[in-house]
C-alpha cells in the first residue's frame, strides 16, 4: 500500500510539474519531446521487469513501477492542458488585470482533473452494464 501511494503521489506531482513546464515552453518541448515519446513507447511490463532486476523485489521497484504508470498519463494531460489554453481568454483576462497564474491555473486544473472524472464515468458504466447483465439473467 505504501508503494502505491508513494508512487502515485510522486508520479502525479512530477507529471503535473513537467507537463506544465514543457507545455508552456516551446523550446523545452521540442528538445524533450523525442525522449519522452521514446520512454512512453517502452511497454510497461518490460519496465517493471527491469525495475525488479535493478532494484530487486523491494519497495523501490514497486514505487518506481507505479511512478512510471502514473507519470505518463498525468504528464500528457497537463501538457495538453497547458498547450490548449485559449489565447483570447488569456488576453481578455490580462486586460482586466489578472496575472498569468490566475489565468492559466484554473484552466490547467480542469484539464488535469478531467482525466480522473473520465475514469469514474467508465467505472460507473461498467457497474451499470454488470447490473443490467445480472438483471437479465433468470
Amino acid at each position: 500500500m505504501r508503494a502505491s501511494v508513494a508512487g502515485f503521489l510522486t508520479g502525479s506531482l512530477a507529471g503535473i510539474v513537467l507537463g506544465i513546464l514543457l507545455g508552456r515552453s516551446a523550446l523545452l518541448s521540442d528538445i524533450c519531446a523525442p525522449f519522452i515519446k521514446a520512454a512512453n513507447a517502452v511497454p510497461r511490463i518490460v519496465l517493471a521487469s527491469l525495475f525488479v532486476i535493478w532494484f530487486r523485489l523491494g519497495l523501490q521497484s514497486k514505487i518506481t513501477t507505479v511512478f512510471i504508470l502514473v507519470f505518463f498519463a498525468v504528464f500528457f494531460n497537463a501538457f495538453q492542458g497547458a498547450r490548449e489554453v485559449d489565447r483570447n481568454l488569456v488576453n481578455n483576462a490580462r486586460i482586466l488585470g489578472a496575472s498569468r497564474f490566475q489565468v492559466r491555473f484554473p484552466a490547467l486544473r480542469v484539464r488535469v482533473r478531467a482525466q480522473g472524472c473520465g475514469r469514474r464515468r467508465i467505472h460507473r458504466r461498467r457497474q451499470g452494464t454488470r447490473a443490467a447483465d445480472r438483471a437479465l439473467q433468470f
